[in-house]
């Protein structure tokens, strides 16, 4: 099974018009900000409690997963999260992407924008504010 990738670029007008629902898979990374809104869902937390989060997203028309370079986490969790919506029979099928180049490639294009993310710490991201 593949998850589709969605750049960041592709993600932006997605968030600005509230059309997708992020879930941030990072585990003590988080620390630092995050993109605005998204759910804070460590790995291990959304493994053993998957059925949970299907529940609760099983409505959503398009879930991004990530991590900080959506390299293990983010994937895993994308295909965790969808093999449990299939068994589960959920239809429609939301959309399950993966954010390409995770949080750390989000934050490197796109901190500029500041409505987009929630408790950045531009120091901690290397963001000269000059």
């Amino acid at each position: 099974m593949s998850i589709a990738r969605l750049s960041g670029e592709e993600l932006v007008p997605l968030l600005r018009a509230r059309g997708v629902t992020v879930v941030d898979v990072r585990d003590s990374d988080f620390i630092g900000g995050n993109i605005a809104g998204a759910l804070h869902v460590p790995k291990d937390e959304l493994k053993f409690s998957v059925e949970k989060y299907v529940d609760q997203l099983k409505d959503k028309e398009h879930v991004v997963f990530h991590c900080m370079m959506s390299q293990i986490r983010g994937p895993y969790c994308a295909k965790l999260f969808h093999r449990e919506l299939v068994k589960a029979n959920v239809q429609p099928l939301p959309k399950v992407s993966i954010l390409d180049g995770g949080f750390e490639e989000f934050v490197e294009k796109h901190h500029r924008q500041k409505d987009l993310f929630e408790n950045l710490d531009e120091r901690k991201w290397g963001i000269n504010t000059n």
